[in-house]
């Protein structure tokens, strides 16, 4: 369980980041500029600081590279050319690519626990909840204290620090570990985050 909090640990900048500052109503143009700069962060921190962490762990940077690339980099390319080509049909476009993630999210963390429920129970004896919500409470509240003097970036740093990147965490979990226990943590730790 440990490893998995190791793992999100060195991966910043989840992609939920942008979706979290729209429903926070932080800025989003700072949402994106700083998951952009924590994405880079994460492709060259994860490669170097978890064989160091945790050992028979190797991660390469190309798998990482091609999960951001894929899940946050084309759509926000393809976002932005739209808005500069067709402003309003972005606009159109962008109320209901806000609802269908709002749904997206509502039945990741319905339907994911509920097909896991076995396996959580198992693991939330061994205190596995406890230990996400400190994670990420702690997490969140070191994103508060580095974000400068101003609110908005601090609230901003506080969300980015509290939604560490799960997808390339489950990428290495899955490649790394046998162990089924890591992903169930991962899936505690992104219900906690939420």
């Amino acid at each position: 369980l440990s490893a998995a909090m190791l793992v999100l640990a060195t991966a910043p900048g989840g992609p939920a980041l942008v979706k979290l500052a729209a429903l926070a109503r932080g800025d989003a143009a700072l949402a994106v500029g700083l998951l952009v700069v924590l994405l880079v962060a994460g492709v060259v921190s994860q490669p170097l600081l978890l064989p160091r962490l945790l050992h028979d762990v190797s991660v390469g940077a190309g798998p990482i590279i091609i999960t951001l690339v894929c899940t946050v980099l084309v759509p926000l390319l393809l976002g932005l050319q739209l808005r500069v080509r067709l402003p309003r049909h972005a606009d159109r476009l962008q109320f209901y690519m806000q609802r269908l993630s709002t749904v997206s999210m509502l039945l990741l963390v319905t339907l994911l626990p509920i097909q896991h429920w076995q396996e959580l129970q198992d693991i939330s004896r061994g205190g596995a909840f406890p230990a996400a919500a400190l994670f990420i409470a702690l997490a969140a509240c070191g994103g508060w204290l580095l974000g400068g003097p101003h609110a908005a970036p601090r609230r901003m740093l506080s969300l980015s620090c509290g939604q560490p990147n799960l997808a390339a965490a489950m990428m290495i979990a899955s490649q790394n570990f046998k162990d089924p226990r890591v992903a169930l943590m991962l899936l505690v730790i992104l219900l906690a985050s939420l």
